[in-house]
């Protein structure tokens, strides 16, 4: 395996389906070297099995995932400050602090220091100016979409509109200490 044969590998994503639900919509991607991109073609085919037929972007009819069936409500995911990692946000009275307070392992993913900060799911009215939403994950110290390379692939509605599923490894490891050894004294 070379990172040249890697580059070969095309990346396939759904873009959705159409309004009728009938035809499902995708991309495929091609690492492009010389141009530090991406080459895409288009293609649909019917829900139910059949003959994938390559289309032009402007004939992508998918609807928006990310709208409820029922057209009432919108997801998203923004960043919320969950833990207080930062010495800023510690000690408040030193606005200047540029330290890290780190009491746990999963400190660093890859290039990434962890700053308190974690992506949650929110929905919203569709239309909504109100950009808060409502948090489906308040408080917790989990990510969705996961890093690094999560997006909007990681929820998705369910069918009638009533519940949303997604993807998070709501899983906090810890560390595994030693176990004390005892020592004993011979008193005969």
């Amino acid at each position: 395996m070379t990172p040249e044969l890697l580059w070969q590998v095309e990346r396939l994503s759904v873009m959705g389906l159409d309004s009728e639900g009938s035809t499902l919509f995708f991309i495929v991607k091609t690492p492009n070297i010389s141009d530090n991109s991406y080459d895409s073609k288009y293609f649909k085919m019917p829900v139910d099995g059949g003959t994938i037929v390559e289309i032009k972007k402007e004939d992508v009819k998918a609807t928006d995932k990310n709208v409820s069936t029922d057209g009432n409500h919108e997801l998203y995911n923004a960043e919320v400050q969950i833990e207080a990692i930062k010495g800023t946000d510690v000690y408040k009275n030193l606005d200047k602090s540029d330290v890290y307070i780190f009491s746990d392992l999963d400190i660093r993913h890859w290039d990434t220091w962890s700053d308190g900060s974690f992506n949650h799911l929110f929905y919203k009215k569709v239309g909504s100016e109100d950009a808060t939403g409502i948090d489906i994950m308040p408080n917790e110290p989990y990510h969705t979409p996961q890093k690094p390379f999560g997006g909007d692939e990681d929820y998705i509605w369910s069918p009638d509109s009533k519940a949303i599923y997604y993807v998070s490894k709501k899983l906090k490891v810890k560390p595994i200490l030693p176990v004390p050894i005892r020592t004993f004294t011979n008193t005969t």
